[in-house]
């Protein structure tokens, strides 16, 4: 949680949280291998999108839009560029880091690709349903072997639904898809059958929507405020859930998936006003989140009020860590 102010878009992790990676646009690719106390800048300035991590941290592929998809397969060090020119939004990956899912958005072209081979090649998704003109991509997931896959789009009616495989991209259900929302990121559980998804709505009336059925069935939270949400992240075993909201509010639920009532616990976790957090990773007890203003920031999520978390040491009042704390929705203090 200690680097420099960027555009920072994205964020990666090893399981155990000890190698990270971050994407900055305009900026280069940067990696820790301790756990984010330090960071090593990798490649070239390119506006860097998305970047996903095997769970060892060695194999890893990352989106520039406008540009090409690029791989590394030792934790970062190199980078090879893959595929051509598109307007990458996101990727994901598999465990092991061989399978791969991405999204681009160019124009009556934008659709679903996939590899096989640590992203060495790709291929374009035929299914006719990914391929229309009025998708407008926002994000993909995976499960730990690939083949739960899942597709989310901010594009036009009718086409913006909840695209989801269950054989490793061989063909595509569209969910949710009783009317057309506004879906930005979406996060798959280890074993693929937990899902969840997340849409910025008609201005700030977004909800969060999870399915304990591999994706066919998709329940609205509502225990979790209407906002217009920008990203969401679950831990390996789906027993914590992470969802931001553009302006800066973070959302936990350490039951997402629990019975009755999913969610029944969301609890706020507030930043500074005007902050996002376009991409969160979990990592064992630990969470890293990528800020807009600021470095990545790694937040310890079973921390109990008055305890400390990271923090970036060149931000206002900073003394290299924040004190951190558990709040209701209603009361709205400063976690950070």
């Amino acid at each position: 949680a200690r680097e420099n102010l960027r555009s920072w878009r994205a964020v990666a992790s090893s399981s155990d949280g000890s190698k990270l990676v971050a994407a900055a646009s305009g900026d280069r690719i940067y990696t820790s291998t301790d756990s984010g106390a330090t960071w090593t800048p990798r490649d070239s300035a390119r506006n860097w999108i998305s970047v996903a991590s095997s769970l060892d941290g060695s194999k890893l592929v990352a989106a520039a839009t406008g540009d090409r998809i690029y791989t590394s397969l030792d934790a970062g060090a190199t980078w090879t560029p893959r595929d051509s020119v598109r307007s990458w939004i996101s990727v994901a990956s598999s465990a092991d880091g061989t399978q791969l899912i991405a999204v681009n958005r160019d124009v009556f072209s934008g659709t679903v690709y996939r590899s096989t081979d640590s992203g060495t090649t790709w291929t374009p998704s035929t299914d006719a349903q990914l391929n229309s003109n009025d998708r407008w991509w926002t994000g993909v997931a995976s499960s730990a072997d690939g083949s739960t896959l899942v597709a989310v789009n901010d594009g036009f009616a009718p086409g913006n639904y909840i695209y989801v495989s269950t054989n490793s991209g061989a063909s595509w259900d569209s969910r949710a898809n009783d009317r057309p929302r506004h879906w930005q990121a979406a996060a798959v559980s280890s074993d693929g059958s937990l899902l969840v998804a997340v849409n910025k709505g008609f201005g700030s009336d977004g909800q969060i929507h999870t399915s304990a059925d591999f994706g066919v069935t998709w329940t609205a939270q509502e225990a979790a405020p209407a906002a217009s949400w920008s990203a969401v992240a679950l831990s390996e075993n789906a027993n914590k859930l992470i969802a931001g909201i553009n302006g800066g509010r973070l959302i936990t639920s350490f039951r997402p998936f629990a019975f009755p009532g999913f969610g029944e616990d969301y609890q706020a976790r507030r930043g500074f006003l005007g902050r996002a957090y376009p991409d969160l990773i979990f990592h064992g007890q630990s969470l890293t989140a990528a800020d807009n203003l600021n470095g990545p920031r790694v937040i310890e999520l079973s921390a109990e009020v008055g305890s400390r978390i990271q923090a970036p040491e060149h931000e206002l009042g900073a003394t290299g860590s924040y004190v951190a704390g558990h709040i209701n929705q209603a009361v709205g203090n400063l976690f950070n």
